[in-house]
């Protein structure tokens, strides 16, 4: 008797916390493996985000354009709205497993790309912006051929990002594990900053400060003018 009461009060324990659990974290869905396109209507931006696992493929165009590929029952989870000036791609549901969650965006012009949280985006046609900022975080990825004035690139939390390109000055710094390849990347001028076990790789011609700490490295190609290195706690910097 008391076996049973016990098993009967541990299922029905089990059953409040997952209620609970729910409650907490929203709703769990699961894709269906209808995979579907939908068109989106979207105001104008300069800037895309993404988040929670989505790839973004950026494409330049006459006009902006977003379209989602996901499950079916996935569509109305998939969020893309305009905050500012930045198209937003997230989720606003737990999503437990999907065959596909890719949103295609066409850009007018762009000044800013982030990524976080396992996301990825991909710069399908070359980039090009007098000013562009790229922030990847939590493992994402991001990688595209761009050429601006300036770039500035922050990357952190075991993140990848990959360029390759022109630029006049170049501003990068990666921590926490991440990687900044920027080696098919030319710029005239570079400040670059790595620590806490990252790597950061940038091509240079001009002038370069290269600050390397804590386990992080720097590497550099070319053969620039003007070169100012410091290392600190283990940091590496070199020039290949």
């Amino acid at each position: 008797m008391k076996k049973s009461l016990f098993i009967v009060t541990l299922i029905f324990a089990s059953v409040v916390v997952a209620e609970a659990s729910s409650l907490f974290w929203g709703q769990i869905v699961k894709g269906n493996g209808k995979v579907t396109k939908e068109n989106r209507s979207v105001n104008s931006f300069q800037g895309v985000s993404a988040s929670a696992g989505i790839n973004v493929f950026l494409f330049a165009g006459d006009e902006e354009k977003v379209i989602v590929e996901t499950d079916e029952n996935l569509q109305d989870c998939l969020i893309t709205k305009v905050k500012g000036n930045t198209l937003e791609c997230y989720f606003d549901c737990n999503i437990r497993k999907s065959t596909k969650t890719n949103v295609y965006v066409t850009y007018r012009k762009i000044n800013h790309i982030h990524a976080s949280s396992g996301s990825n985006v991909t710069g399908e046609t070359p980039i090009k912006a007098q000013e562009l900022e790229i922030k990847a975080n939590s493992a994402a990825d991001i990688k595209a051929e761009v050429y601006a004035n300036t770039i500035e690139c922050y990357v952190a939390s075991g993140a990848d990002v990959e360029l390759d390109g022109k630029a006049s000055h170049f501003k990068g710094r990666a921590d926490s594990g991440a990687d900044l390849k920027a080696q098919d990347l030319t710029a005239e001028t570079a400040d670059v900053n790595s620590s806490s076990g990252a790597n950061i790789q940038i091509a240079v011609t001009k002038s370069i400060d290269a600050d390397a700490s804590s386990g992080g490295n720097v590497e550099y190609f070319g053969k620039p003018q003007n070169e100012n290195v410091h290392e600190s706690s283990g940091g590496d910097v070199r020039r290949r």
